[in-house]
């Protein structure tokens, strides 16, 4: 059973609590200056911020130091410059925004939870991440060392604590779990294990490998994470992608500068208006029949084009014939116009 001390020091080394006696000045030092306007509203945003951490996030961070206490993993600090990233990337991008945030965060309140490494086969001294590459991004950011737990772990356990790491804390997409299934059953990990790692059911991951499968590699790095787009719209996406033409439309889509310039929800929801939209209808094509029952001229209408499909085998040279008098055709259609025009104006 864990006690209260090994749990404190659990806490301790993953920044959770921290000894009143640091944070004490001597007496006889002299009084700081009044902190400027810009660091008092910085201490107040981390402050807000702080407190107005979700209850479910401060639940995980509690475990993650209790975990520490009850396997007595020790918390050690490590230069971020020695910790490469995962074997496999879990995240399509990192939010600019979102990462600025977790660096103000950490410059405010610290490193709260430790991140799991283990060392390297090519060297004792370089390590490699299961999961926190964000603390990773952010000590670098700020010339800070990390706090980490080193362990000895399989490529499959490096996996699966990953996987489970970005489940309890609900900060990927849908189609970001999606593709990590899918690597991973490309990497040889079984069912029951992808399952541990993205905490799902089998049913579920059929369905996050079936659209991991059906979306192409391409379409989803275009796109990006697009947080707002759950299951039923990327399901609905990939039915779509499976029709006639939908890659060459999204092709055409992609080159646009709107869908460039605009943020991954908003270039999800170009993509899939695009791809599923429906072929103009034509209306039922008929042939023109000529004089001596040949059936020369095949003609197409919608509510944009008349097109005519001459048949050169039946009538050769017919279809040079009508383009060296389409400017006399014109000309002619032109004239009816007009008069028409008079006509109307008159009466």
């Amino acid at each position: 059973m864990t006690s209260h001390k090994e749990t404190r020091n659990a806490m301790l080394g993953a920044g959770l609590f921290r000894p009143p006696s640091a944070e004490l000045t001597s007496v006889n030092a002299p009084a700081p200056d009044p902190p400027s306007f810009e660091l008092r509203e910085r201490v107040k945003a981390g402050a807000v911020g702080a407190v107005s951490r979700s209850l479910s996030q401060f639940q995980n961070d509690m475990k993650a130091a209790q975990a520490l206490a009850t396997s007595g993993a020790a918390v050690v600090e490590l230069d971020p410059q020695d910790i490469d990233g995962s074997i496999l990337k879990d995240r399509i991008e990192i939010d600019d925004r979102d990462l600025t945030s977790f660096i103000e965060s950490i410059k405010q309140n610290g490193q709260q939870v430790p991140i799991l490494v283990r060392q390297t086969h090519s060297s004792p001294v370089r390590y490699q991440v299961a999961y926190g590459h964000r603390r990773v991004a952010a000590c670098r950011a700020l010339g800070r060392r990390v706090l980490a737990v080193v362990r000895t772990l399989t490529d499959r356990d490096l996996l699966i604590a990953q996987g489970q790491e970005n489940s309890a804390r609900r900060d990927l997409s849908y189609i970001e779990r999606a593709l990590f299934a899918f690597n991973l059953e490309k990497r040889g990990v079984d069912r029951e294990g992808i399952m541990a790692a993205l905490s799902t059911d089998k049913t579920e991951l059929s369905r996050l490998i079936s659209v991991a499968r059906t979306v192409p590699d391409p379409i989803v790095k275009a796109i990006g994470p697009a947080p707002k787009a759950g299951r039923p719209r990327w399901l609905a996406l990939a039915q779509h992608l499976s029709e006639a033409k939908a890659e060459q439309k999204f092709r055409a889509l992609q080159e646009s500068p709107e869908f460039v310039s605009a943020p991954t929800d908003r270039r999800f929801e170009l993509a899939f208006a695009v791809v599923s939209s429906a072929p103009k209808a034509r209306e039922k094509a008929w042939a023109w029949t000529s004089p001596d029952g040949e059936g020369v001229v095949r003609i197409s209408r919608s509510a944009t084009v008349t097109a005519l499909e001459i048949d050169e085998v039946k009538a050769p040279q017919f279809g040079q014939f009508v383009l060296e008098n389409l400017p006399a055709l014109y000309e002619a259609f032109k004239s009816r116009t007009d008069e028409n025009e008079n006509s109307v104006a008159v009466s």
